[in-house]
């Protein structure tokens, strides 16, 4: 979706727009809460009320946050670079961190984890604070400062930071030992190419799926829909609008109609024609190459197409080379329940909720649903994991080096040259690598 906004500029601009309106909106309803809780206003009134204070005092307002937020980045930046930033940059510039040295790195990283963890439980109740304060002060007139706590006060809070210092010495120490299981060299996420060949071809066409067999990957997503005449074909849109400039649809066409039209490359494929594939034509290109991800996909994705697709497979002798995937749950489910022998896996954009549970071999979560937690949630309930479209160099580094199965990705070249690149790290990248995947940040 995200790809999508950026390629077209009026998305773009109408998504700035709506961020900007949000963000707007956000700030002249900031006092809301302060109004019901403080001053047992209603909502409404308390809307209002917020309007009309920001409205009084915008310059005041806008100065203040200015300052204090200046404030905690300055603050931020100190702190992260006293304890983390410098002790890190010491350590690097020693060359080998192997032994002592790699403790330390790994202790660094650790404690600069825990100041990010504090400054965000921390910082964001300070700023609560300060907008409780400048609320009194709109709307009293007067500046009501917290009480300063003495030094018998922070004694607590000493304590609690020599329990984080020690507790990172002890992780450390445990990280360090359990070092290449932890930080591995290897990468052992598997690249699918998306749509046939990705990128790298005209899309999904056999011609694609013979470009994905050849560069090497692991599989091949294609997406199929049902004809008129019950055929199965190989397209990913609603219509062939995009891809052959006509705007008919897969399920109102038969295959004999279809089989007139003709794909035309784009680009650096310019000149090029494929016919659109069916169903029969991709699996006897994959069948001992590559493993196919199949999506069953649109309005004619039903039990009659599951079932249809599951007698091809198993009339090729395919049921370990190929794995039925879709968006709807309900498909999925049949075919699990009916045929355990079939791999499944369910695409999701978004979820909430257990999503562990779902009866399918597979999960496909789209990029932003891929985080640490899910992963390990999902592996932990016996499902591998798909991450679906990393595209962007960032995003296949970052998921080549997480704990997912594979990527889908049309940029499958691209993602063959990252995996490669990461075999020669150093200790001391794969220790950064490891700890910037804990915040899903990828280093470029």
């Amino acid at each position: 979706i995200v790809n999508e906004i950026n390629a077209n500029p009026f998305y773009l601009w109408g998504y700035r727009l709506l961020l900007v309106l949000f963000i707007i909106a956000g700030i002249i309803n900031i006092f809301i809460l302060h109004g019901v809780l403080l001053d047992n206003m209603s909502m409404k009134k308390s809307r209002r009320n917020s309007r009309a204070l920001l409205k009084a005092n915008w310059k005041s307002f806008i100065f203040e946050n200015l300052r204090f937020l200046l404030f905690l980045a300055v603050l931020v930046a100190l702190t992260l670079g006293l304890f983390s930033a410098l002790p890190l940059y010491l350590l690097s510039k020693s060359g080998d961190v192997a032994g002592i040295t790699r403790y330390l790195t790994i202790f660094f990283f650790l404690l600069g984890i825990a100041m990010i963890a504090f400054f965000a439980l921390v910082l964001r109740t300070f700023y609560i604070m300060k907008l409780t304060q400048l609320y009194d002060y709109y709307r009293d007139g007067e500046k009501e400062f917290y009480p300063r706590q003495g030094w018998q006060k922070h004694r607590t809070t000493l304590i609690i930071n020599g329990v984080i210092v020690g507790a990172c010495l002890i992780a450390a120490l445990v990280l360090n030992i359990r070092f290449e299981t932890v930080f591995p060299k290897t990468v052992a996420v598997d690249i699918i190419s998306h749509r046939g060949g990705g990128y790298e071809d005209l899309e999904n066409t056999v011609s694609g799926l013979n470009t994905a067999i050849e560069l090497g990957a692991y599989g091949s997503e294609i997406d199929i829909q049902r004809t008129l005449d019950g055929h199965y074909i190989v397209n990913h849109d609603t219509t062939f609008k995009r891809l052959t400039g006509i705007p008919k649809k897969p399920w109102k066409m038969s295959l004999a109609e279809i089989r007139m039209l003709t794909i035309k490359g784009k680009g650096r494929f310019q000149g090029r024609t494929e016919p659109i594939a069916t169903l029969e034509e991709m699996l006897d290109a994959a069948k001992g190459k590559i493993i196919l991800y199949i999506e069953l996909k649109g309005t004619t994705a039903d039990r009659q197409m599951a079932e249809d697709v599951i007698g091809m497979i198993k009339e090729r002798d395919m049921m370990d080379e190929c794995v039925l995937i879709s968006l709807k749950y309900n498909i999925i489910d049949y075919i699990e329940t009916n045929w355990p022998e079939v791999q499944t896996g369910c695409l999701i954009y978004a979820a909430y909720g257990n999503a562990a549970k779902l009866n399918c071999d597979y999960l496909g979560l789209e990029e932003e649903a891929a985080t640490g937690l899910a992963v390990a949630a999902n592996h932990a309930a016996g499902k591998k994991v798909l991450v679906w479209t990393p595209n962007g160099s960032a995003d296949q580094r970052h998921f080549l080096l997480s704990h997912a199965d594979a990527i889908i990705t049309d940029n499958v070249s691209r993602a063959f040259r990252i995996r490669e690149e990461l075999k020669d790290r150093t200790d001391l990248l794969r220790i950064m690598d490891g700890f910037l995947g804990f915040f899903g940040i990828s280093r470029s």
